[in-house]
């Protein structure tokens, strides 16, 4: 008997340092996951003004290019546009939040943005496509971000809640399941001890 309590106890020491590692896990989750969600708030917020921005100024360039086309026609315009002009690198660096990794993106241009001689109207609309380059770089930056950061966070509320909802219930479960055998073994073991003393006081 003295052995198997002996074990019992053991066990339950065991669970209830699972318990309290369980528990801080939780937190440090909940944590994390207070910290992705506001990056994520933060990014949609960027995002929207950003797009919106874009959509303000795309619509404008669209309509100088249908001026263009009916200007220098297709053959001429497809043969322009064909010429060698600026190419762009992207350069894609990284930035760590909550533990995981976000894209910076960074554009460079090489050779000149006009290397042919065309119509100012081409040339302006070229010259409006170059300025929102960065503003549309941004945009995909911040879009790869927030989905990052989406996914991220749906795996991070999947552990809180099964931890918070399946393995710490469980646990408490188990561990209040053995306190309640160990006080009824030791409430046995007492009521044993009483009989042995009153038999043998009965004895003498």
């Amino acid at each position: 008997m003295k052995i198997l309590a002996s074990s019992t106890r053991m066990e339950l020491l065991k669970l209830k340092r699972r318990h309290l590692m369980a528990e801080r896990g939780h937190k440090l989750l909940k944590d994390k996951l207070d910290g992705l969600s506001q990056e994520f708030l933060r990014l949609l917020r960027e995002e929207k003004i950003l797009r919106e921005k874009i959509e303000n100024i795309l619509p404008r360039i669209f309509t100088q290019m249908v001026m263009v086309y009916g200007l220098l026609g297709p053959k001429v315009l497809s043969e322009t546009l064909s010429l060698p002009g600026q190419k762009i690198s992207l350069k894609v660096k990284r930035r760590n939040i909550m533990g995981v990794n976000l894209p910076v993106f960074e554009a460079q241009g090489e050779g000149e943005l006009y290397p042919y001689l065309t119509s100012l109207e081409l040339d302006q609309v070229i010259f409006n496509l170059n300025s929102l380059m960065p503003e549309l770089i941004k945009l995909a930056e911040l879009r790869c971000g927030i989905e990052r950061l989406g996914f991220e966070m749906e795996r991070t509320r999947r552990r809180v809640n099964a931890l918070e909802y399946i393995f710490i219930p469980d646990l408490e479960e188990t561990v209040k399941f053995i306190s309640q055998k160990l006080s009824e073994m030791g409430r046995s073991s007492l009521v044993s001890l009483i009989k042995i003393k009153e038999f043998l006081t009965l004895q003498r």
